[in-house]
């Protein structure tokens, strides 16, 4: 089984003029997009680049894990990830305050949950059948 080398050309000027360069906006969807990676626990974010942007010198790129005609996939680490952005302002939080913020949330609804539950508890309690003889 042989691999076949992806053949890449020099961008054309249509091709060019799709992309533009990242916006405010941009960052803030992918800082949501981290944020959600982080609430379900994963470890890693992928993300698809045109193969001829450039990417900003301290942006945590990861690892270049596939490669096509028109793209290259990193896998970056969604804690650095998330940090990098809120570094920048892109997040109010970085990755450490995500976390804290789910498990406040974590507790918030454990409490909900026994609030509802007790006065249920309470009522299956006293509504025991007794047996008179």
């Amino acid at each position: 089984m042989t691999h076949e080398p992806i053949k890449r050309h020099k961008p054309s000027k249509e091709l060019r003029a799709t992309t533009h360069e990242a916006s405010d906006e941009d960052y803030k969807r992918l800082a949501a997009a981290v944020v959600e990676a982080i609430t379900l626990k994963h470890k890693d974010v992928c993300i698809r680049f045109p193969y001829f942007v450039s990417l900003p010198e301290d942006f945590p790129r990861g690892i270049l894990y596939k490669k096509d005609e028109m793209y290259n996939y990193h896998r970056c680490k969604s804690f650095k990830l998330m940090d990098w952005l809120h570094s920048k302002g892109y997040a109010p939080q970085d990755a450490k305050g995500v976390m804290k913020s789910m498990r406040s949330v974590n507790n918030l609804l454990g409490e909900l949950d026994r609030m509802l539950a007790s006065p249920q508890e309470e009522f299956l309690r006293n509504d025991k059948n007794s047996v008179t003889s």
